[in-house]
């Protein structure tokens, strides 16, 4: 009985730490076909209704809120949207031609989706030790798209991009030596966002943590993600780089 209580007040937060791992570092392959698009459902994708099943027993458990520090900017980004694709699919696709409203929909579905995830991980942090463990998951991942990254250069991992209709059935590419690497995301500027987010927090970790070994990891973990970036060639993603790590 301990043990099951263990795991539902502890679910939220383990469930965003396997997403943390999982979202970063499976490849981008399709697995459902949505009519008129080239984008397609993923694992991922079920995944986050997953989390959101779990995050809503939290909730009703009072061990999860949706009142946060962002939760307004949040919402107010969400009514634009829906503003903007609402108005799009009624008065601008009309007098277009192979515009398909499906697609706005979806598009708009998926910056929801995609912003929804800091609710569960805002919830899922209770204590340091939380912190902690977040800080190793990333850490960790980091280091995996690093490698990853690497062999599409030097070893020919296959990379599964999202880029146009046919990268995006899921066809595994061998990228030519002057490619842009994606590793394991659905395109190069995919990458980048990513290591401009975790860049910055890790290199902060080199101050934040006393031990010696771990300032080295940290330090690492950074350069190698700088040394992706680069393979990346994203001009504005390295600026944007440069100002957070200031």
């Amino acid at each position: 009985m301990k043990q099951l209580r263990w795991i539902l007040d502890h679910s939220l937060f383990i469930f965003t730490l396997f997403l943390l791992i999982f979202i970063p570092l499976y490849p981008k392959i399709p697995l459902l076909d949505i009519k008129h698009t080239w984008v397609y459902i993923r694992v991922e994708d079920f995944l986050i209704a997953f989390a959101w099943v779990i995050f809503f027993i939290a909730y009703l458990r009072k061990k999860a809120t949706i009142n946060t520090p962002l939760s307004w900017p949040i919402v107010v980004f969400w009514i634009v949207g829906a503003i903007a694709t609402i108005n799009g699919v009624v008065f601008i696709f009309p007098h277009l031609a192979n515009v398909f409203p499906s697609l706005a929909a979806l598009n708009y579905l998926r910056r929801i989706e995609y912003l929804s995830v800091f609710f569960l991980a805002y919830s899922a942090i209770k204590n340091r030790k939380d912190i902690n463990a977040l800080i190793a998951v990333l850490t960790g991942t980091m280091i995996g798209v690093f490698i990853y990254g690497i062999g599409q250069r030097l070893w020919g991992f296959p990379a599964f991009e999202t880029m146009n209709e046919e990268f995006a059935k899921g066809i595994p590419l061998r990228l030519s030596a002057l490619a842009r690497i994606p590793s394991t995301f659905a395109g190069h500027y995919d990458l980048a966002a990513y290591l401009i987010l975790m860049i910055p927090i890790l290199g902060s970790m080199i101050i934040g943590y006393k031990k010696w070994y771990l300032k080295l990891i940290f330090f690492l973990t950074s350069v190698g993600g700088l040394i992706l970036l680069l393979m990346t060639a994203s001009r504005v993603s390295f600026a944007v780089y440069l100002v957070a790590i200031a």
